[in-house]
């Protein structure tokens, strides 16, 4: 197959909708099969022709894009709880005893909150919520921790010099 730019148009497209190895997207080898190309003649393009890099690096960062809006809305609904419609099938058996389907019946069931992805979107998107500590090392009462300051000095040792150097306290 010869590259040309409306094939590498709809290799942008079809990566923007299905991703391409990153980020959960669809692996090479479904690529190369839709659009019926080898795996060497993809990175001789990628390597070769700088119109295609770009145009599908373009495309994974708006599948990247969509995805993360999508695993948001996602997280949001766990976080809250939703209510999810689940269908119940019942059977009944023909004259040769094989299933037959006799009903089916559609029920709206809540999904309780997910309090773990209430906590990740609270600490991740709010500012008054952070679930981060901080440490402060303080001497005897509160005080400094070092009366003096203390300044250590390194000096450059010559060949066979094992001496790295002094520690005074000023």
């Amino acid at each position: 197959m010869k590259y040309n730019a409306t094939l590498a148009y709809k290799m942008g497209e079809w990566v923007a909708a299905h991703g391409l190895i990153e980020y959960g997207g669809a692996p090479l080898h479904s690529f190369l099969d839709i659009f019926k190309i080898d795996q060497r003649t993809y990175y001789r393009w990628l390597r070769d022709n700088a119109e295609f890099a770009e145009t599908l690096q373009n495309a994974k960062e708006r599948y990247k894009a969509n995805l993360s809006v999508k695993l948001v809305d996602s997280l949001a609904r766990a976080a809250q709880g939703y209510e999810a419609e689940t269908t119940r099938t019942e059977y009944v058996s023909d004259r040769e005893g094989k299933p037959v389907i006799s009903k089916q019946i559609k029920e709206r069931k809540p999904v309780p909150p997910n309090v773990g992805a209430a906590i990740f979107l609270l600490t991740n998107l709010s500012a008054e919520w952070k679930n981060r500590q901080t440490n402060e090392i303080t001497g005897k009462d509160g005080g400094e921790l070092f009366s003096q300051p203390v300044t250590i000095r390194i000096h450059e040792t010559g060949a066979g010099d094992t001496d790295a150097g002094e520690e005074t306290q000023e």
